[in-house]
């Protein structure tokens, strides 16, 4: 019970320390006053050409499973890396959207994976599993150089999982997203969450990183990149701590 109120209120307080943190940084604008009467078109937004602003990026994400699986007292070992999951695999069909003013924004992305790997130490030859996971989470702008831009979040993760059996749940988060700029038409976004309160419906511990390197056409940004999804969630009817990782293509629609 004391480590699970020690998480809880972990999770709480930081939390709110990161939107505290992100408030303050959106309000505090007078060291990048340029004389606009629009605080969007001060130097640290110079990259958000309107007030309001709405991405879309569909995106296709060929990971590799790896980790353990308990159900029914049953625990069994998955490792198959992305050649080896091409094969058995329908490749991974993510969508995210943003909408925002200015400096702060709502990120919404949403995947899913219908895959079949081999099993290891397990009578049964192939192990299947079908997962949609949603993330929601509140972003907030700032700039510290003129290349760089960074903003803390906080959020939700909502994950359904038809893995031996069917499980739902919702994850508490926080995290942090940036993104370098080039002289070059060429930019880095980077993201990292971090949540799980271990307590109801939660995982005990989940995390996600993404990195990318992307190629600005106009409003259109093709990125190439890196996904990186764990969690570790426990219940009565099952137990998992599964590693999702692999490359990932998208393109970004700005409006």
């Amino acid at each position: 019970m004391n480590t699970l109120v020690r998480s809880t209120s972990s999770v709480i307080v930081i939390g709110f320390i990161l939107l505290w943190c992100g408030i303050a940084a959106a309000e505090d604008t007078s060291r990048y006053d340029t004389g606009s009467a629009d605080p969007c078109k001060a130097e640290p937004y110079r990259f958000v050409d309107h007030r309001w602003f709405f991405n879309v990026t569909p995106y296709l994400w060929t990971p590799g499973i790896f980790g353990d699986v308990e159900a029914f007292d049953t625990t069994t070992a998955v490792n198959a890396n992305t050649a080896q999951m091409l094969n058995n695999i329908d490749p991974g069909v993510g969508f995210s959207a943003e909408v925002g003013w200015c400096r702060v924004s709502l990120l919404v992305d949403l995947n899913y994976l219908d895959y079949e790997t081999a099993q290891i130490d397990s009578e049964e030859p192939t192990l299947q599993e079908r997962r949609f996971v949603s993330t929601t989470m509140m972003n907030w702008l700032f700039e510290p150089h003129r290349y760089f831009s960074l903003g803390p979040m906080v959020g939700l993760r909502f994950v359904h999982a038809d893995l031996l059996t069917r499980q739902r749940w919702v994850d508490p988060l926080i995290g942090v997203r940036g993104r370098v700029e080039t002289p070059l038409p060429i930019y880095f976004p980077l993201y990292a969450d971090f949540g799980g309160a271990g307590f109801g419906r939660a995982s005990q511990v989940t995390w996600q990183l993404y990195g990318a390197v992307g190629l600005s056409l106009n409003r259109v940004g093709l990125e190439l990149g890196y996904r990186h999804l764990y969690i570790d969630f426990a219940s009565e009817e099952l137990n998992l701590q599964i590693h999702t990782s692999g490359p990932q293509l998208g393109a970004t629609f700005r409006f």
